[in-house]
């Protein structure tokens, strides 16, 4: 009988034990969801530049709203993103995005680091020119410099790319000019 007893406040202790870690991690996982849903994402605008524009080597500015949709992968929307290439030009961009939504992981993002596993864009336009001294190599439209990539991938975690409604124009190096349109990228 004393064991029967013992068995069963055994259950009854192990019980408690779930339920109180069960509801521990409920409520620590909506304390950190109340945090990121209260925090005005556009506090974090020129964070989101400097990242982008550190990762790309470019200048990147976002013009317009940033929004946030909260999950167990959060997604920030950014409209009206512009990748800035030569200062000295009339109209000095490389590229322009109309939106663009970044999928990034939670737990390195409450931890303040941006861990990107995905981009999705619609309304991309890229501007592209030949280098007549090297044919294989890319330079922006104003003819500046290659740029060298150094160290790790921009992006390490990044499993998808896909841009919707796609504009390239490319400057040969003979000056001709020509203009190629994708109704979705993916990479």
């Amino acid at each position: 009988m004393a064991a029967r007893i013992f068995r069963r406040r055994k259950r009854h202790t192990a019980r408690r034990v779930l339920r109180a870690a069960f509801v521990l991690v409920v409520a620590v996982g909506v304390a950190g969801m109340a945090i990121v849903v209260s925090t005005d994402v556009e506090d974090y605008r020129r964070d989101i530049e400097q990242a982008f524009s550190s990762a790309l080597g470019r200048e990147v500015r976002v013009e317009g709203p940033i929004g946030l949709d909260f999950s167990l992968r959060p997604t920030i929307a950014l409209a009206d993103v512009t990748i800035l290439d030569g200062p000295n030009l009339e109209d000095p961009w490389l590229a322009r995005v109309g939106r663009l939504d970044v999928t990034v992981e939670l737990l390195p993002l409450i931890a303040g680091n941006l861990r990107i596993t995905r981009i999705v864009g619609a309304g991309a336009e890229l501007r592209l020119a030949g280098n007549a001294a090297d044919p294989s190599r890319w330079l922006a439209v104003d003819g500046a410099a290659d740029r060298e990539a150094e160290g790790p991938a921009a992006f390490p975690g990044l499993e998808q790319v896909r841009l919707s409604d796609v504009a390239v124009t490319y400057a040969g190096s003979g000056g001709e000019t020509e203009r190629l349109t994708f109704e979705q990228v993916r990479i």
